[in-house]
């Protein structure tokens, strides 16, 4: 904590340093995204108006919340092969996961704990009680499976915080990753082959999935989906699934891949200079 808090306001001069931009803007367009989620969630709001602003024109850029989120797994990816290419030789793989389970679950379980047992204080009024009472019982029910990291894949209906579905996915990509790396630091050839194939199968899935259960080719977020997204069905097939969000990942693995070849072969200050 104390490591990490001496760095928030430090800029790494390491040729990454646009990186600090697209996060400051992502974290604004999500915010206001989940501040339109509650808004129109709520029990008096204009849901016709807003059904027809997120499937506009307009709407499908600016209401997009998996897009932005999308960004965030692309510089999950970017910066965790980043950090892997520092190493001379990779420590054990188990002990990396194990670092990066715990720097993910300690806030996730404080949040939990203040959902459990501090939440249902924290507010009054005569529609209170029906809007914190469902998220608490069933983070009372299911907290143990986001701890396991599994609550994206099991009782996913009953899921506690429904909006922590991001974090299994990163952990989960994070896992897989260490191990592909292990094989590529060991047998390259064998590693980008196996790369390769992770990406093909990635690229397909969400296509096959949304072919094979016909779902919208573009999520939606109507006013249905703000009301009640554990009953969407697009949210459980596809929208939570880590296995249909690696794509992104793997693009950000990719980026981190080119970037610290061109930064090893001191390549990288003629590239920050291309002008599209």
């Amino acid at each position: 904590m104390k490591e990490n808090a001496s760095n928030l306001f430090k800029m790494r001069r390491d040729g990454l340093e646009a990186i600090y931009g697209v996060k400051w803007l992502t974290m604004c367009l999500i915010a206001v995204d989940h501040l339109i989620s509650i808004v129109n969630s709520g029990p008096i709001s204009d849901g016709y108006t807003s059904d027809r602003v997120v499937r506009s024109f307009f709407g499908l850029f600016l209401v997009h919340n998996d897009l932005f989120v999308d960004t965030f797994f692309f510089l999950s990816g970017l910066l965790t092969f980043s950090a892997f290419t520092t190493y001379e030789k990779l420590p054990n793989p188990f002990l990396i996961i194990f670092k990066r389970y715990i720097r993910l679950i300690v806030a996730l379980a404080v949040v939990i704990f203040y959902v459990c047992a501090v939440h249902t204080y924290t507010g009054n009024g005569p529609l209170w009680n029906k809007l914190v009472d469902l998220e608490i019982e069933l983070c009372r029910k299911n907290w143990w499976l986001n701890l396991l990291m599994i609550n994206n894949y099991v009782d996913t209906e009953n899921m506690c915080l429904i909006i922590s579905w991001y974090i299994p996915c990163d952990f989960h990509f994070f896992v897989i990753t260490v191990f592909w790396f292990s094989i590529y630091k060991k047998y390259p050839k064998a590693g980008l082959i196996a790369a390769s194939v992770m990406f093909m199968i990635a690229l397909s899935l969400p296509g096959i999935i949304t072919y094979l259960y016909r779902l919208s080719a573009v999520q939606i977020f109507t006013i249905e989906f703000l009301v009640n997204p554990r009953g969407s069905h697009d949210l459980h097939v596809l929208y939570i699934k880590s296995h249909a969000r690696y794509a992104t990942y793997l693009v950000g693995v990719l980026f981190g891949f080119i970037f610290a070849k061109y930064k090893a072969e001191g390549k990288l200050n003629t590239v920050s200079k291309v002008r599209l």
